[in-house]
């Protein structure tokens, strides 16, 4: 979103110009890398069902993620492998049933 605002003097025409981001600002907590998180990434999540096939992807937050994922260590180097990874796009299969993609905004 661009915000312009036009200030007029009498010599001259002074533009302003005030770009507003458009990506939520990272939610406060106690935990300031799940902040990075989500400043950084859109988490989807896919469970596997019982046909063999991957259920439809659902956006979650760091915080949200624990439902899938109890285990802290395991989400934590989760995270810190997304951050570490270079791509736009990174996958995890925590277990053989749920696979988690990081995708950077």
């Amino acid at each position: 979103m661009l915000k312009v605002t036009l200030l007029l003097s009498a010599s001259d025409l002074i533009i302003h110009l005030t770009i507003i981001p458009t990506t939520m600002p990272a939610v406060k907590g106690r935990n300031p890398l799940y902040a990075l998180m989500s400043l950084n990434f859109i988490i989807k999540v896919q469970e596997l069902k019982s046909d063999g096939s991957y259920s439809a992807k659902e956006i979650v937050s760091p915080q949200t993620l624990s439902k899938y994922v109890p285990n802290e260590k395991i989400k934590i180097s989760a995270f810190n492998a997304a951050l570490d990874s270079g791509g736009d796009v990174y996958y995890r299969k925590v277990r053989s049933t749920l696979r988690i993609e990081f995708r950077r905004k």
